[in-house]
């Protein structure tokens, strides 16, 4: 994973996280508020009780005729069933009562019917004279409806507190994880900054020793040119073995030279690539054409032919590098087998060898400039690569068992 979505995924939970705190708190708050209306409904039954009691003496002992506890107690009623069904107190809205407080609103509800059925019998008796036991009885049930009541409330009030205290653990819990988020992203940040740094400073380096390697190469070329045609002139002239022995070995670190000097003339000027349509087998035809292959060496190339969007030059460069890598690899002796699969979005070119493979330990690095396990290489062979396959918008790695190096190029 790239990155910039490390940090895009990261920014989206963050959002999520912020996002998802405050919907979760809103609605705990929400919550808490519904359920606080039930409590002042519950409550509000003990004022009701009370002013149903005293409506009931101001008419009996009082003589008030504009007293109606009837009507304070159909009120009563009322709000019991509005605690336990939910609906519109004016406008405080009172949601319906949870499942877990039933048993007491149970109680309440017995405890009226019983104090409603004990109002209806003394109306039904009531001559103008009010006993002492009549009104104790009434004023007894209207105590334990008011009693009742109070358990229901404490028991709500309790509830609404264990929801309080959930709300500032999650509200905590949330805010530690938006706060390990924020250092995982600023983590990631500082990586990406510090690895950008690192980069851009190993780019400048490489571009001042790609500079001065360009002029040094540039400068060693017409020297070597004449040393190769004096070696040459010499080899013609000369029939004397000694000194055609000391001439071949001139010659060979000519090629050494030259072979170094390309390597360095390739890494420091890749440009964008000039994309036609070109056969692979025809590309590798050409390249395999410029080695001298020994009869135990083995060339297996792609049956079918295949085209390619690429740039023949570079292309020509990348393939001379991996068929070289792999003659050093199996010592003149084994096989090179290149192979090409074609997928809908992409195609698949593996070059494979029966050579020692790479140390597991370096595989990753194999292609990072300067890297090299041979004596007498420069390390930017394979560096060319795979700037010439990144330049085609492809990718290039290595795998051993056997060695192989794959090579995938979108086919748009």
């Amino acid at each position: 994973m790239n990155p910039k979505t490390k940090i895009s995924l990261i920014v989206i939970s963050q959002i999520s996280l912020i996002i998802g705190s405050f919907l979760t708190v809103a609605i705990l708050e929400s919550q808490i508020s519904l359920v606080g209306n039930s409590v002042n409904i519950a409550g509000k039954n003990r004022l009701l009780t009370s002013q149903f009691l005293n409506e009931l003496k101001d008419f009996t002992y009082v003589k008030n005729s504009n007293a109606m506890p009837e009507v304070k107690l159909n009120e009563l009623e009322e709000n019991i069933l509005l605690l336990k069904n939910g609906g519109f107190d004016n406008d405080l809205k009172i949601q319906k009562l949870d499942e877990k407080f039933m048993n007491e609103w149970n109680v309440v509800y017995q405890h009226y019917g019983i104090l409603k059925s004990n109002y209806e019998k003394f109306t039904e008796n009531y001559d103008g004279i009010v006993s002492t036991s009549d009104m104790s009885e009434i004023e007894n049930h209207a105590s334990f409806l008011i009693y009742s009541s109070n358990v229901l409330v404490e028991k709500i009030g309790i509830g609404i507190n264990q929801t309080s205290q959930n709300m500032i653990l999650l509200q905590i819990i949330l805010l530690e994880s938006n706060v390990g988020v924020h250092i995982v992203l600023l983590l990631i940040i500082f990586r990406i900054f510090k690895t950008m740094f690192e980069q851009n400073l190993r780019l400048e380096k490489l571009a001042i020793i790609g500079e001065l390697s360009s002029r040094l190469a540039h400068d060693m070329r017409n020297p070597l040119s004449n040393i190769t045609m004096s070696t040459q002139l010499l080899k013609s002239k000369t029939s004397d073995e000694d000194t055609v022995k000391k001439l071949h070995i001139i010659e060979k670190g000519i090629a050494r030279l030259s072979h170094q000097i390309n390597d360095v003339m390739d890494f420091v000027r890749t440009k964008e690539p000039e994309l036609k349509l070109w056969d692979l087998n025809s590309i590798l035809n050409d390249c395999f054409n410029r080695f001298k292959f020994p009869d135990s060496v083995k060339v297996i190339l792609p049956e079918k032919s295949t085209l390619i969007r690429c740039d023949k030059s570079q292309f020509e460069i990348l393939f001379i590098n991996l068929i070289s890598n792999a003659l050093d690899a199996i010592q003149n002796k084994g096989s090179i087998e290149i192979s090409v699969k074609v997928n809908p979005n992409e195609t698949i070119i593996q070059v494979m060898d029966t050579g020692t493979g790479i140390p597991e330990k370096k595989i990753k690095t194999i292609f990072e400039p300067l890297i090299t396990f041979k004596e007498n290489g420069t390390g930017l062979g394979l560096a060319s690569c795979k700037n010439i396959v990144e330049n085609h918008r492809g990718t290039i790695t290595a795998k051993n068992n056997p060695t192989t190096f794959i090579i995938t190029l979108p086919n748009h």
